[in-house]
């Protein structure tokens, strides 16, 4: 959360609690991931958690004018990462 929130706030796209507003939604969507890789009662929750920050992350980066080539890099990987998590 920290690291997301010095590199908007450094780059210049936020002000301080902008970037830690967003550095929150990161931690959302990681948090998820987390959860969702090592608990194994119930996994809709975690990945409804993690698709949610992950998208309202997105949301902000397009909103602060971010390439959307980084952007289909950052949901080709978070895919990726979730399909293996789910079917394992």
């Amino acid at each position: 959360m920290i690291f997301v929130a010095a590199c908007v706030y450094v780059s210049g796209h936020g002000n301080i609690i902008g970037s830690l507003c967003i550095g929150a939604v990161f931690a959302l969507s990681v948090i998820g991931l987390y959860y969702l890789y090592y608990d194994n009662s119930t996994k809709r929750i975690y990945a409804f958690f993690s698709l949610l920050g992950l998208l309202l992350f997105i949301q902000f980066l397009i909103f602060m004018g971010m390439d959307y080539r980084w952007i289909s890099y950052i949901l080709t990987l978070y895919i990726f990462v979730i399909l293996n998590m789910i079917c394992r």
